[in-house]
């Protein structure tokens, strides 16, 4: 009865040590996919932030441009302003000078 007790003893230590190898493998592999898993996540958020950096840069890009779009802007207003003050004088000018003219033509 003994023997048959070892014998038993041995065949459940056989099963346990194929059960333990099994769960190791299954382990292994869970930790590989786990990995796996983590490593496509950080390149998901490298990639995210990759985009939204390039999208900073890209509206940093465009606010400059728009700030100097606005300074051309306002230059072009300006220059036109002194445009039409320069043709104003010039009128008022030889406004004068018609009046000068006529008047010397009176005397």
């Amino acid at each position: 009865e003994e023997v048959q007790e070892l014998r038993e003893a041995g065949r459940m230590n056989e099963v346990l040590r194929k059960e333990v190898v099994t769960l190791s493998s299954r382990k292994e592999t869970l930790e590989k996919d786990l990995e796996k898993s983590y490593q496509s996540e950080v390149k998901k958020i490298y990639d995210y932030e990759c985009t939204l950096k390039a999208k900073d840069d890209e509206i940093g890009r465009l606010k400059a441009a728009l700030e100097r779009s606005q300074k051309g802007q306002k230059e072009s207003d300006m220059a036109k302003q002194i445009a039409v003050e320069r043709r104003k004088e010039q009128e008022d000018y030889y406004r004068a000078q018609v009046d000068v003219k006529k008047s010397q033509a009176k005397e």
